[in-house]
């Protein structure tokens, strides 16, 4: 939860702030680094600060004992699903990565190979576009362009190895392969490679004029390429490349929105990270039921009302604990093979449900607390 909350706040201070920026370079170093700090932001846990208790989860309560093995069997196989579904995925995206990097290497072993300075050129004899990857750039020699324009191309897949663009996009195509669910990763790798266009660009338009290379973009629109995290000279949003040359040079404050997301990594950290550490004395306490849970179960099965039509399932409840003792916010999180019938009882039962709650404390302070409780029925 901490990277995709991360995530998202990073990508929109990027999209609203960053993205029409002509501080290439620094919008790259943004986005690696944000993502990075994304990713690792669940491993870190420092006590920073107080605050109310997170969520709570108290013993299941059980509505009908014969019923508890099926119900968990039922939980159980869905937690299954849902882990064995997201293994089979990563493994399959991971397998597609390794074969791509195979056909790579395949040509690079096969193909005849010219050293230039700086690079080594392979020609595809029209079988592949013309990408980069690493230090070597693939040629598609029988591609229908003028000495300029060749000469143009190259300087343009020479920008990428110089600047060893091909890190940056394995690193995210590895991070896609684990975190394949999360659409932000998604949203990064394609602001990425827009960038390194960018900073390609910039380069080949001191060797020509935005006009002839405008043109030269949209001579090789059509053209695609089979290698999914190789740089190719054509894949990236032509249209927003053509529009950022014609935009002034000018850089938006951009020291002024680093020191910003740098204030923002700090405030995510403070927020997501930080946790209180809380020693059980008279002090520090958990929410309890004066008279003890069992009570509590008690009570709840009392003015529980069991539906007509019976099922088995499992309900989620979440609910706060204020620091007058009182019991709010009631809502299902969760519910399992149950209808909406069993959703109204349980919600009715903990309105009318005769218990003195004892709230949570902190350092000394009565502070609220989100409770959830497990419902088997």
């Amino acid at each position: 939860m901490e990277t995709f909350v991360s995530l998202g706040i990073f990508h929109s201070f990027y999209y609203f702030f960053l993205a029409k920026d002509k501080s290439f370079g620094r919008n790259r170093f943004f986005l690696l680094a944000s993502i990075l700090f994304s990713i690792l932001l669940p491993t870190w846990e420092f006590s920073a600060w107080e605050s109310p208790l997170s969520l709570q989860t108290i013993p299941t309560l059980i509505i009908d004992k014969q019923n508890i093995q099926n119900i968990e069997n039922v939980y159980i196989s869905w937690e299954n699903t849902i882990f064995y579904g997201y293994w089979l995925v990563t493994l399959v995206l991971l397998v597609r990565f390794i074969f791509h990097l195979y056909l790579i290497f395949e040509k690079i072993a096969r193909l005849p190979q010219t050293h230039k300075r700086g690079y080594i050129l392979i020609n595809t004899e029209g079988n592949w576009e013309t990408f980069s990857f690493f230090h070597y750039i693939f040629w598609n020699n029988k591609q229908n362009l003028t000495t300029e324009e060749e000469d143009l191309v190259l300087y343009h897949e020479q920008r990428h190895i110089w600047d060893k663009h091909t890190i940056d996009v394995l690193l995210i195509e590895v991070i896609k392969i684990f975190f394949w669910f999360n659409p932000f990763v998604y949203f990064y790798a394609s602001a990425l490679r827009l960038q390194h266009e960018y900073i390609a660009d910039v380069g080949v338009l001191r060797e020509t004029t935005p006009q002839n290379y405008g043109r030269l973009l949209l001579k090789n629109l059509t053209q695609k390429i089979q290698i999914p995290f190789a740089h190719s000279f054509n894949q990236s949003d032509v249209k927003k490349r053509l529009l950022m040359m014609k935009n002034s040079d000018f850089y938006f404050y951009f020291w002024h929105k680093l020191a910003a997301s740098i204030v923002l990594m700090i405030a995510l950290s403070w927020i997501l990270a930080g946790k209180t550490n809380l020693n059980i004395n008279e002090n520090n306490r958990f929410v309890s039921v004066e008279g003890g849970l069992d009570k509590f179960y008690i009570e709840f099965n009392k003015v529980f009302k069991q539906p007509k039509n019976k099922y088995e399932g499992k309900i989620f409840l979440q609910f706060t604990i204020n620091t007058n003792g009182t019991a709010t916010d009631f809502r299902i999180t969760k519910n399992i093979n149950l209808t909406e019938e069993y959703e109204k009882q349980v919600l009715n039962a903990m309105k009318k449900i005769d218990v003195k709650w004892i709230p949570a404390k902190v350092n000394g302070s009565i502070v609220k607390q989100q409770m959830s409780l497990p419902i088997i029925f």
